[in-house]
């Protein structure tokens, strides 16, 4: 700024000048996932216009309750597939009270709404929502629930209880399981998502106790050998999508992007996009309105933020990105 900041406005906001003496706020430091306490020595900016992050369009899923359609009861978590594909994990009616409600993996086409598949998976698969699909050799858009595996965060199963990378085939049974290597195994999965142009794994760790959360990647383990050792690259997440980002979407070119939701300034999501070395790309970033269904939305770059309200109506809202 040309003058000087006054006492009363915090050190980390940002500010805009013409040259010719006065300034005024461009973003407050909040917007940038900074504490009134820090401080900004220097910031480049690029000259360019920012990104629209607004409703489009929305519609109403097609017979989610139906027998002849989804026949989900309750809707649990989300991921996109592709660019055009949303698969909906949810619990389908339960008909024996001393038998658990059958997990249920829907498919809708994510800009029409309209309903693809079901498929019913083995009890207790996917049993968090950190879990992404993975499509195999032959996969086909027309029967979006056939030559696909699940792949999903876990626990190990030996002597030390740590991180692990579990392997499901189309019916969610459990085909192998991979421990993280030791530098891993201070955090818990918090996101995963699948990068089909590299055959790899993009997704977040979170710490178990301080540190930053991390954005993680890691070729696709091969063979279908299991306990295989996965060794993951860690790069802190950078402000100011540094803390629990819960939007995960890779982009054709590798580009990594992550919604953080705002806790101190509104309900809205942050949506950063990162190299596929971790850094940040071109890309401003934005707010979008957060209806408070997060396991229930998805980022598809390129594109937009759909998020499922699955309150009542189950509208989809499609908040473009451009």
């Amino acid at each position: 700024p040309e003058t000087n900041i006054a006492t009363t406005n915090p050190a980390n906001n940002v500010y805009v000048s013409s040259g010719d003496g006065t300034n005024s706020i461009q973003a407050p430091g909040s917007r940038l996932g900074l504490y009134a306490n820090d401080s900004i020595d220097a910031i480049s900016v690029l000259d360019h216009a920012g990104p629209v992050y607004d409703v489009k369009s929305n519609c109403q899923l097609e017979d989610p309750h139906s027998v002849t359609g989804a026949n989900i009861a309750n809707f649990e978590s989300a991921h996109a597939l592709g660019s055009s594909l949303i698969l909906i994990k949810g619990r389908g009616p339960q008909v024996n009270v001393e038998a658990p409600a059958p997990v249920v993996i829907a498919a809708y086409d994510i800009k029409t709404c309209a309903y693809l598949a079901r498929a019913e998976l083995a009890t207790g698969s996917l049993s968090t929502p950190q879990w992404t699909p993975v499509p195999l050799a032959g996969w086909s858009a027309a029967k979006p629930l056939e030559k696909l595996e699940y792949w999903a965060y876990g626990t190990s199963q030996g002597e030390t209880a740590t991180l692990a990378l579990n392997r499901f085939d189309a019916t969610g049974t459990l085909v192998d399981s991979h421990d993280f290597a030791n530098e891993a195994s201070q955090f818990n999965g918090f996101s995963l998502g699948y990068d089909s142009n590299s055959d790899a794994f993009v997704g977040v760790l979170a710490p178990k106790i301080g540190a930053f959360y991390q954005r993680v990647t890691f070729p696709r383990p091969k063979g279908g050998k299991a306990n295989l050792i996965v060794t993951p690259l860690l790069t802190p997440l950078p402000h100011p999508c540094a803390y629990a980002p819960d939007l995960t979407g890779i982009g054709a070119d590798g580009t990594s992007y992550f919604g953080q939701l705002n806790y101190d300034g509104g309900a809205f999501y942050r949506i950063c996009a990162l190299s596929s070395t971790g850094e940040f790309e071109d890309l401003a970033f934005d707010s979008i309105v957060d209806t408070n269904y997060r396991n229930l939305s998805v980022i598809v770059p390129g594109d937009a933020v759909y998020i499922l309200d699955a309150s009542s109506s189950f509208t989809v809202y499609r908040r473009a990105l451009r």
